[in-house]
């Protein structure tokens, strides 16, 4: 591993931004299952089962949504949060006077 490599890593396991990953499922299975070929729907399907049982799926999704990461990510694929990112935000709450 490269130094800066090194410092790199080192510099986020020390980050409060990603301190959530430490409690992330995905990491004790095999990372390949998360970035399988563009498609395949048997294991995007089984890395997102995994994702549905972990404590921080949510920060996760907010991770890949923020930082437009490949592969399956808060028990998403990259199409999904390309979806969620052109959905049109609500404005249900804002009232107009007529």
């Amino acid at each position: 591993m490269s130094p800066d490599a090194l410092a790199e890593l080192y510099a986020m396991a020390h980050d409060p931004a990603v301190a959530w990953m430490d409690y992330a499922v995905c990491p004790e299975v095999d990372g390949e299952l998360f970035f399988a070929e563009k498609g395949d729907p048997v294991s995007s399907g089984a890395a997102k089962a995994i994702c549905r049982g972990c404590l921080v799926i949510a920060e996760c999704l907010a991770w890949a949504l923020d930082n437009d990461e490949t592969g399956v990510w808060g028990g998403t694929t990259e199409t999904e949060r390309r979806r969620m990112k052109r959905k049109p935000k609500s404005v249900s709450g804002v009232g107009l006077a007529a």
